[in-house]
């Protein structure tokens, strides 16, 4: 029953029929009939008044415990009411940034704290920064955020996603082909496993000082922090200025824009100076930021902040848009570049969701189709020449994330079906060779003139889309019921060998055959002058292998387990033991074998950067995880052990090393460690210098 009248009748002090949805008054005169619920007011009574009183007082007494004695709650209280409407004032990872940036009395941009050769690192060093960043990682200072901390225990390798009893944490789903369901069933735990942030339930990431410290600790932290926040005025303006700015976009360009080229430079930088009007001014923030946030990662890696602050702006951006009721080509290279740089910053479950958004909006807008131009005017082809590339890159670019991404987690491919996209591949040309076709005389164009024989910057988006192609449909039948069999593994190897045998010779195995190609066929004017290879070329060969190795030990780690679990099941072991099992698993070796032979070789012979790293750090522990699997079922098997043995000393002693950038390889030696440790003894924590130099 309806308690009281309607608010129109209450109004009019008329009798209330208090029929629902409307009462006999409000049908007469035709008046909106709503009911509000009954107000309910606190008791005008002293005990009533008293409770509150005391509550009060133990909340006062409470806070000027936690407060510096010089701190006048009254002042503060103010302060509060007149801010607690902007939450940009919880900037402390600008605290964070002078922290990292007073730890050393070089700016940001410090030759020392930048990455040039890892193969030039002292051996005693590469022990001793794995040491230090653990002891960093494991035991916090008082300045040390507990969001942060937690921050590096959900990581973008989906690795560590499980508890210590092997359930799944709140991290979310990660499946058979992640490296974490190798872990879980070895039952290796993160030991220093935290709920994260990053968990499918959890929310934002934003720094927040001061949780759940001792007094003695907060103390001295508060007098710290009084300190810095006088300074982050001066930190903000320092990152603000277009001075910083310039050298993050530089750094942008210079490291992931070679690797991944979905946004047109030129037009960027022209619209980033003024010199091309933007038409959506918020949107090109945002792309603007991202920029400068993977720009200073690039730089800095995870030695420094820095990026959080302008990923924070993003983030601010997008709060103020409606994302799902906008849709154009700037902020879809948004969500691309989002979903690659949070999960290189251990957000796994962010990116995915940046990219379920890019994959829909770019399908909206129609990038999985090749837009036909039907027209007789070449100046109108030549003029939509550039946005017809801009197209493919960038549906090709997400292309490669969604399945990469859906791979490395276990997940399934949230992509149309090949059949379904009829968008062509990118051109293998670069971006000044197009824009002399687009200014040239030339009516005609052939599509020989877009296709260098030659290695361009597009030339690693290319062959890793016809490689993401072929593994998507041998990753989607991996994941299908039934599983497949070793004959029919064996099978979809041989279509992988295929694609390796079909690639252009600066695309080698062989570094030597590749190298020689690559001076031969390429320009004189365009890199090679002085004969040099260049890093971001080094960088796309290399990953290319180590992708599709990696494939091949996902394709077979199951041939491996299944000798592991045949030890003590005979009649698994028998299955094992026939000639396509055996070598499925020889396969998955080799593949192991390879892929760490082959990061130790790039390591010692190029200058590594913050993402080269990353992609070492990944592909390495997927590799060594074959070899401990095998020792640790077989650890009396003297006839492979030594190799076996060999394999994980070398990748402990390689992540020694790429520790010194990035955090979860220090994780990854403790696992190394932790599995190993029983049965065999580790050599000293780095190969001799003249293995490795």
């Amino acid at each position: 029953p309806i308690e009281q009248a309607c608010d129109s009748c209450r109004k009019r002090k008329l009798r209330c029929s208090k029929e629902y949805p409307k009462c006999s008054k409000c049908i007469q005169h035709s008046w909106d009939c709503k009911y509000s619920p009954r107000m309910v007011r606190s008791p005008l009574t002293r005990a009533h008044l008293t409770s509150v009183e005391n509550k009060c007082r133990d909340l006062e007494t409470l806070l000027s415990r936690l407060l510096p004695p010089n701190e006048n709650l009254d002042d503060l209280l103010a302060k509060g009411a007149s801010n607690s409407d902007n939450d940009d004032d919880d900037d402390d990872y600008l605290l964070l940034a002078e922290e990292n940036e007073s730890n050393s009395s070089s700016s940001i941009f410090d030759k020392r704290n930048s990455i040039t050769s890892l193969s030039s690192i002292p051996p005693n060093d590469m022990m001793t920064a794995a040491t230090t960043t653990a002891a960093n990682s494991s035991s916090s200072s008082g300045m040390t955020s507990p969001c942060l901390q937690s921050m590096n225990t959900v990581d973008g390798m989906a690795a560590f996603s499980f508890n210590s009893d092997g359930t799944p944490n709140n991290a979310g789903y990660f499946g058979l082909a992640s490296s974490s369901a190798l872990l879980r069933t070895l039952k290796i735990d993160d030991e220093d496993n935290e709920d994260d942030e990053d968990g499918v339930a959890s929310g934002d990431f934003d720094m927040l000082l001061d949780a759940d410290y001792p007094q003695e600790v907060f103390n001295a932290h508060s007098k710290e922090r009084k300190n810095l926040v006088s300074k982050k005025g001066a930190i903000e303006k320092q990152l603000n200025s277009k001075f910083v700015q310039d050298q993050f976009i530089a750094a942008y360009f210079k490291y992931y824009h070679t690797s991944y080229p979905f946004i047109h430079r030129d037009t960027f930088i022209k619209q980033y100076i003024r010199e091309i009007p933007v038409k959506d001014e918020q949107t090109f923030s945002m792309l603007v930021n991202t920029v400068l946030a993977i720009g200073a990662w690039c730089i800095n890696g995870e030695n420094s902040k820095i990026d959080l602050f302008y990923y924070k702006k993003v983030k601010k951006t997008l709060k103020k848009i409606n994302v799902f009721e906008i849709g154009n080509v700037m902020l879809l290279e948004c969500y691309m570049l989002l979903s690659n740089y949070t999960q290189k910053r251990n957000k796994p479950n962010t990116g995915w969701n940046y990219l379920g958004l890019a994959v829909r909006m770019a399908m909206s807008l129609g990038l999985h189709k090749e837009f036909n131009l039907n027209s007789s005017d070449s100046r109108t082809v030549k003029a939509n020449l550039l946005n017809l590339e801009i197209r493919r890159r960038l549906w090709w670019g997400i292309y490669i994330f969604d399945a990469g991404a859906a791979i490395t987690f276990g997940r399934p491919i949230n992509l149309p079906s090949i059949d379904m996209i009829d968008i062509n591949e990118v051109s293998n040309i670069n971006d000044e060779e197009l824009n002399e076709i687009m200014l040239s005389d030339n009516d005609i164009i052939s599509s020989e003139s877009l296709q260098k024989p030659y290695p361009t910057v597009y030339s690693g988006l290319k062959y890793q889309t016809r490689f993401t192609i072929l593994a998507s449909s041998i990753y989607n039948r991996l994941i299908s019921k039934p599983a497949p069999t070793a004959a029919e593994c064996l099978q979809l190897n041989q279509e992988l060998n295929c694609f390796i045998a079909n690639l252009p010779l600066y695309f080698s195995e062989d570094k030597a055959v590749a190298h020689a190609n690559f001076l031969k066929i390429t320009p004189k004017d365009l890199y090679n002058k002085k004969k040099e290879i260049p890093q971001w070329f080094e960088l796309a060969r290399n990953r290319l292998i180590w992708r599709y190795k990696n494939l091949q030990i996902i394709l077979f780690r199951a041939f491996i387990w299944q000798r592991v679990i045949g030890v003590k099941n005979p009649e698994i072991l028998s299955q094992s033991k026939s000639k396509e099992g055996k070598e499925c698993r020889d396969i998955c070796l080799r593949a192991s074998h390879e892929t760490i032979c082959s990061i130790e070789e790039y390591i010692a012979s190029n200058e590594s950067s913050i993402i080269s790293i990353w992609y070492c750090t990944y592909f390495l522990f997927q590799a060594v995880l074959i070899p401990i699997v095998c020792l640790c079922s077989e650890p009396e098997n003297t006839k492979y052990n030594e190799n076996w043995m060999h394999d994980i000393n070398l990748s402990k002693n390689i992540l020694a090393k790429l520790s010194r950038f990035n955090q979860l390889a220090v994780k990854f030696i403790k696992v190394i460690d932790r599995l190993c440790s029983s049965f065999m003894k580790f050599e000293n924590s780095t190969l001799n210098r003249d293995n490795l130099d």
